[in-house]
């Protein structure tokens, strides 16, 4: 009993951890490099500070058709700034 209190004492920080891709939006408000994330983001618009990965499982290694589907699809989302 005491050896389960202990584990999750140790693991209780993890009930605190975000993953994911980190960046200056991140930072306060109030700071600089957050300011200066605001007026980029404002300037060049939606999507510009913000990175997104995409993966996709093809069918055939090296296949360019698929690749330029997808693409497409992307393109095509009204919620995707570029691409």
């Amino acid at each position: 009993l005491v050896g389960t209190a202990l584990l999750l004492f140790l693991t209780s920080p993890l009930l605190a951890l975000r993953l994911g891709f980190s960046d200056e939006g991140n930072f306060a408000e109030e700071t600089t490099t957050r300011q200066a994330y605001d007026l980029l983001a404002e300037g060049f618009g939606p999507g510009f500070n913000s990175q997104f990965l995409v993966t996709a499982l093809l069918g055939e290694p090296g296949d360019a058709a698929a690749v330029d589907d997808l693409v497409a699809a992307l393109e095509a989302d009204p919620g995707v700034a570029a691409v």
